[in-house]
């Protein structure tokens, strides 16, 4: 039984990234935990809560949350009408960088899966949502960002960035092994970097992620380093029309790195396939 995070704001954006999650789980065993997060900061559904304040907006806002979510589980349910998958909800009054932090912890979330406004609004949206700050606190669990308006296509190519410079043990590996080997999917790897030879250690670690792919179809490619590592990113996932990006994010290198320039940001704001995110530890 897999258990998945679904935090939702009841826009179109987060109901198409619970849908996208339940498809791409169709045949497995799952529970999907939809969470809700209130409080008197966050944009109020029905107009007429506006002209109240203190403790009645608290219990107003959270009567909304209740009826928000019980909507979504029926929508879903029915929608879906899987047998496999359960949809449980939760509403909390907090933060939501906080709650989320504590269901993944609470419930043993397998993944997070948010819903990402993309192209529209592009770089101010997403820099000032929540989704780039939930990427670098969540540390427990991969997250799964779904473009807005995806419709789901078996992820046959999946497109992995590397750099060759951690080893890749079969742990890190389990949520790309396990999507690759449920689609019979390809993995076409891309190595973007300014050297044309890997060192002793990218040689050892692109030796070590050959091996643990196995049987699953493989291919290497090597891109040239652009002035911006999104476009190379972006321009690969084209080329190839590939399903599924998937980025390892490594603390204190990877992440800032791309917070920075930043990558992730910058990916996350174009593109137009869902984005598996998996963090990894020092």
């Amino acid at each position: 039984m897999r258990n998945i995070l679904v935090p939702t704001d009841f826009s179109n954006d987060a109901y198409n990234a619970l849908h996208y999650s339940t498809q791409l789980l169709a045949e497995e065993h799952c529970t999907f935990h939809i969470l809700h997060v209130y409080n008197e900061y966050v944009p109020i559904r029905t107009p007429r809560l506006l002209k109240e304040g203190g403790n009645v907006l608290l219990k107003l806002l959270a009567d909304e949350s209740y009826e928000g979510l019980m909507e979504t589980a029926h929508r879903i349910n029915r929608d879906t009408e899987n047998s496999r998958h359960t949809f449980k909800t939760i509403s909390k009054k907090g933060e939501m960088l906080e709650c989320i932090g504590y269901c993944v912890l609470d419930l043993d979330i397998d993944f997070v899966v948010m819903g990402n406004k993309g192209k529209v609004g592009a770089k101010e949206i997403f820099i000032g949502g929540n989704t780039i700050r939930i990427i670098g606190r969540i540390k427990k669990c991969p997250v799964l960002m779904v473009p807005r308006e995806t419709e789901f296509i078996e992820p046959k190519r999946i497109a992995f960035a590397t750099y060759y410079k951690r080893h890749f043990s079969p742990d890190l590996l389990e949520p790309l092994l396990h999507i690759a080997k449920k689609y019979s999917s390809s993995v076409q790897i891309v190595h973007v970097d300014e050297k044309k030879k890997l060192d002793q250690t990218q040689k050892a670690n692109k030796a070590s992620l050959e091996k643990e792919l196995g049987e699953i179809e493989y291919h290497t490619h090597w891109r040239p380093h652009y002035s911006e590592k999104a476009k190379v990113i972006n321009d690969f996932v084209k080329d190839l029309q590939a399903n599924l990006l998937v980025m390892f994010n490594y603390e204190h290198t990877l992440l800032e790195k791309i917070v920075r320039e930043p990558v992730i940001t910058e990916i996350a704001s174009y593109l137009n396939i869902p984005f598996l995110i998996i963090p990894v530890k020092d």
